[in-house]
């Protein structure tokens, strides 16, 4: 079995370390800023900080997101031809995670889908799906 392409690991180095970011950093960080931005403006008008305290719940989505960027960080240092398709799946959420506030999340998919889309990735995904026979 051949081994992992830079390309693909740097990738899911890249997944890895922004899992725990988004954990441990982003999500309590967004958050907190949310609920205090909705206090403030809770004092001065009513609807505006009751609309912006529920925005404070969509930092949590950032928190099942960060566990699956953990997950396909982890099976994309394996030799798994399927982790480098889990890897492009996941980059395109993380991507899309830009909604939410997930900056470092973002600037992860981007590096992700750059290097998982790499020729050097694609023929090692290939040979390893065709076996070492073919």
């Amino acid at each position: 079995m051949q081994p992992l392409p830079e390309p693909a690991r740097n990738a899911a180095i890249a997944q890895l370390v922004s899992g725990i970011v988004s954990i441990f950093i982003m999500m309590p960080l967004l958050y907190f800023g949310w609920q205090m931005v909705a206090l403030g403006l809770g004092v001065l008008t009513l609807g505006i900080g009751a609309i912006l305290g529920c925005c404070g719940w969509s930092a949590c989505l950032l928190l099942p997101l960060g566990v699956v960027e953990i997950i396909a960080g982890i099976l994309g240092l394996t030799n798994n031809p399927a982790a480098v398709t889990m890897g492009r799946i996941v980059a395109y959420v993380e991507i899309a995670a830009i909604l939410l506030g997930g900056i470092t999340t973002f600037i992860a998919g981007v590096v992700a889908v750059i290097m998982l889309n790499k020729p050097e990735v694609e023929a090692w995904k290939a040979a390893q799906v065709a076996g070492p026979g073919a």
